[in-house]
């Protein structure tokens, strides 16, 4: 977990930004957002596994470098 505060090359932000537009789309069509709250978790837990996801597919050379 040391590199999961470096920051994203275009290549992950791209996926990430894909990924979590993609998810985010199939669920809002099959689910019924009463609440506003239970929305806003959803979307910041499915980008943040894009975000861990990305960083796992996409490995940058600087942060292999330490």
């Amino acid at each position: 977990m040391r590199g999961f505060n470096s920051k994203l090359s275009i290549p992950q932000v791209l996926f990430s930004a894909a990924f979590a537009a993609t998810i985010l789309t199939i669920f809002s069509s099959m689910a019924d957002w009463e609440n506003r709250v239970i929305k806003f978790v959803f979307a910041f837990m499915v980008s943040m596994g894009g975000v861990m996801i990305s960083k796992i597919i996409f490995k940058d050379e600087a942060s292999n470098r330490n």
